[in-house]
This record gives structure tokens, sequence and C-alpha cells, in this order.
């Protein structure tokens, strides 16, 4: 089992938030696995990272050890050229330890103010999703997909991306959706065993303060677990 932090950048911003963020994950790489952060648009207090960018370019250049990324992009607001040209450059700034996430969005306000329909979301996100993949050319080995749409864990599945799923409120229905992303990426090796496919799952918890070390640092922990699928 390995584990990771997810960084839901809670709370209003100011001035020393973004350095206490890099010193968090800084403290995060001597013994996790992975560190996600989420982009989120007017979400007010709950998380308040509208660009994973900036946040992984400066964290890249005090980690060496654990691989980080974005959960997720959220891929209908973006151009596919200039997300493409984002995670590239990520990419060489982690030194490979890019991980990339995308998501369709679960924010209807957001859409709004960008100018996209919240109805159109769906087959849109496949459309920029697919045009992004092409575009990075194989740089980035692993991509996630959060979601708890069958159809769309399915659609992930069969072109070899792993899943992730926020463990609320029961075990039981991230284990159903885990499995039946599984049985997907197995259809898909069998189908097309030339592909190389490395899916994974991950489940992500309510978050938890550490240890005394870690609450001395400010860290918190999302808990989070990643095992092979």
């Amino acid at each position: 089992m390995k584990y990771a932090l997810f960084d839901y950048y809670h709370g209003p911003n100011h001035p020393r938030k973004f350095a206490e963020h890099i010193e968090q994950w800084a403290f995060a790489d001597g013994f996790m696995n992975y560190a996600f952060v989420a982009e989120h648009h007017f979400d007010g207090d709950f998380a308040c990272c509208p660009s994973p960018g900036p946040l992984l370019g400066a964290v890249s250049q005090v980690t060496s050890r654990m691989r980080i990324g974005a959960l997720g992009f959220v891929v209908p607001l973006w151009n596919p050229v200039r997300l493409s040209e984002e995670i590239l450059f990520l990419h060489d700034a982690t030194k490979g330890r890019l991980e990339l996430g995308f998501v369709s969005g679960i924010n209807d306000p957001a859409f709004e103010h960008y100018g996209v329909e919240w109805d159109t979301k769906g087959e849109l996100f496949w459309q920029l999703a697919d045009a992004v993949v092409e575009k990075i050319d194989g740089k980035v080995k692993t991509i996630w997909f959060a979601s708890r749409d069958k159809n769309s864990i399915e659609r992930a599945a069969v072109r070899g991306w792993s899943t992730a799923q926020w463990v609320q409120p029961k075990l039981d229905v991230v284990r159903t959706l885990f499995n039946h992303h599984r049985g997907y990426v197995t259809q898909a090796k069998n189908q097309t065993p030339i592909t190389a496919y490395s899916a994974k799952s991950m489940s992500v918890r309510q978050p938890t303060k550490l240890n005394a070390s870690g609450a001395k640092h400010g860290l918190v922990s999302g808990r989070e677990f990643i095992g092979p699928s």
C-alpha cells in the first residue's frame, strides 16, 4: 500500500497561504508517495486553488521523492492546447514526477462564469481529454480520473486510466466502483494486449491531523491510499 497527501487548499486565501502549503508538501516529501491538489473555482472556503500549475511548479522545486500532480484539472474549462502546454511544462519541472488527473467538474456556477454549458460537459470532457492525451504524446504515464458514473469509469478504464474515489459515505460504494473499473481494465488488456496499461485505484478519506510531528508543521493528511488494480 502507498500513501498520498490530498491538499484541498482549504480556507480563504491570504499572503502566507501559498508559502504554507509549499512547506507542507516539502515536509510530506519525506514520507508520502504521492501528493495531489484539486482545481476548484468559486468554492468559497472549501477549496480555493483555481490553478494547480503554479503550486505544482513551486512544489517541484522543494521536493525530490514523491510524485505530485493535480487531481484533477477541470478539463471542460480548458483549451486543450493550453492544458497540454501546462502539463508538459510541469512534466519537465517535476523531472518526470508529474501525476496527471482529469475531472469533468462538479461546480455548476464555475461553468456559468466560464461560459461553458453545464449540460454539455459530459461529451465535451471526453473530446477535450482525448485531444490533450494525444498532444502530450505519452509523456505522462499515469492518468487519474475521478467519477462515480459507471459509464464514465468504463470509458476511462478502456483508455488505461486509473480511477480515484472519495470515501463518502460508504466504503462499499467505492469498492463496487473499483471492482467495476478493474473488470474493464482487464477486458481492455485482453482485447488489446499490445497496449501498456498501468491503471491503479485510489480512495480519498476525510482529512485528519497527523501525529505531533505532523501537527507541528501544520500538515493535514487526507489519509489516502493507493493500490494496484
